[in-house]
């Protein structure tokens, strides 16, 4: 399947035929829209409302709005267990994790970035996030995302002037994380 958003609306095509499958209509102009890592939900982010849209693909009653009233909404994005949104508040002061499944809400204080910054294990069981300290140095906090609270099981400063962007390696035994373009760095931790 395809999806598509133009405007207020998005509309699901089957790929082979593309024949309309489903269609949603929202509140306000769509600024972000992302498939969940199951391919079961679409994310469907309204910056402009600080509103986020979940909608099942497998069951047409069921649908979720992720709500950031004043905090603001400037980015949102899947956790990689089709569980938990992510959504990053104006001004970066925090980010916030949905859980779709039990309603629950974290924070989590200080991310470096909107849409970078985070990524996920190959297991799915950590995340790794850059971080910016009360003391505005880089930092790359682990969290373990097994749990129903996620928990910072390690957090550390990097060798950096700007942290640019992290990942984890294929065996998710190593993290690299790289510096912006002027200072050219590249770590492995």
């Amino acid at each position: 399947m395809i999806a598509i958003a133009k405007g207020f609306e998005v509309k699901i095509h089957e790929t082979n035929s593309l024949r309309t499958m489903h269609k949603f209509t929202f509140i306000d102009l769509i600024s972000h829209l992302e498939w969940s890592p199951d391919s079961n939900y679409i994310l469907v982010g309204i910056a402009k409302r600080s509103v986020a849209f979940v909608k099942s693909l497998t069951d047409n009653d069921w649908a979720c709005k992720i709500d950031e009233g004043l905090a603001g909404l400037v980015y949102c994005r899947w956790a990689s267990d089709s569980k938990h949104v992510l959504t990053v508040s104006d001004f970066k002061v925090r980010m916030t994790v949905w859980s779709i499944i039990d309603k629950s809400v974290q924070y989590i204080k200080n991310p470096k970035h909107e849409s970078k910054g985070v990524s996920f294990s190959p297991s799915g069981k950590l995340m790794a996030l850059a971080e910016r300290t009360q003391d505005s140095k880089d930092c790359v906090a682990i969290y373990d995302i097994s749990t129903p609270t996620w928990i910072c099981v390690l957090k550390f400063t990097t060798d950096t002037l700007d942290l640019e962007d992290i990942r984890f390696s294929k065996d998710g035994q190593q993290m690299i994380v790289w510096d912006s373009a002027i200072s050219n760095k590249l770590l492995v931790y």
